[in-house]
């Protein structure tokens, strides 16, 4: 039961990292054409394309995150997933040796608990290591909707090229703000 607890977990995590993978992905392809227009734009457009070159690299920046967080997750659910095994494992063992006892026995419960308690604290690790990265995704995101708006602001000086500039700005708005729901469901499955 909680193995496959797990691993629905971990397909929603998943889908989630992809989700905001795909998203910042999108924004750094935005990123790089905001930069060439706003060279076009001229002098006035030069603060949205330090702007624009941020978001860049904050996409890139997300993306290796994401990768991060599918790892421990990954590592994570491994570990519960051997850990219950191994429990199992003894369960059957105990349940077949009952009426026994011996040092044996003792010796290869007594392993099997170190076992289980190493399991465990390798995945409490991964949790923290999880937790910590889903923490910096969001101030990541945050400094992005912040970007997102200072960009919306120098649009306004890039003259003939302003409109165009807005509608960027406004995209890179749009995709960061899908970005923080994604992260928080990614947070309320890693706190299961």
């Amino acid at each position: 039961m909680a193995a496959n607890q797990a691993l629905n977990q971990m397909v929603q995590m998943n889908e989630s990292i992809k989700l905001v993978v795909n998203i910042a992905f999108r924004i750094n392809l935005m990123a790089l054409n905001a930069i060439l227009l706003s060279r076009r734009a001229g002098d006035l457009a030069r603060g949205f394309g330090v702007i624009s070159q941020e978001l860049c690299s904050l996409s890139v920046a997300l993306s290796e995150n994401m990768r991060q967080v599918s790892a421990h997750a990954f590592h994570s659910v491994a570990h519960l997933s051997v850990g219950l095994r191994r429990q199992h494992r003894m369960d059957l063992f105990v349940r077949t040796h009952q009426q026994q006892t011996d040092a044996r026995i003792d010796a290869v419960l007594q392993e099997g608990a170190d076992f289980l308690s190493r399991s465990h604290e390798a995945a409490a690790h991964e949790e923290a290591q999880l937790h910590h990265l889903l923490e910096d995704a969001e101030q990541l995101c945050l400094f992005g909707i912040a970007l997102s708006r200072s960009a919306k602001i120098e649009a306004a000086y890039g003259a003939s090229y302003s409109s165009a500039l807005r509608e960027i700005a406004q995209e890179f708005d749009d995709y960061i703000q899908a970005i923080l729901p994604e992260l928080v469901q990614l947070r309320r499955n890693q706190a299961r």
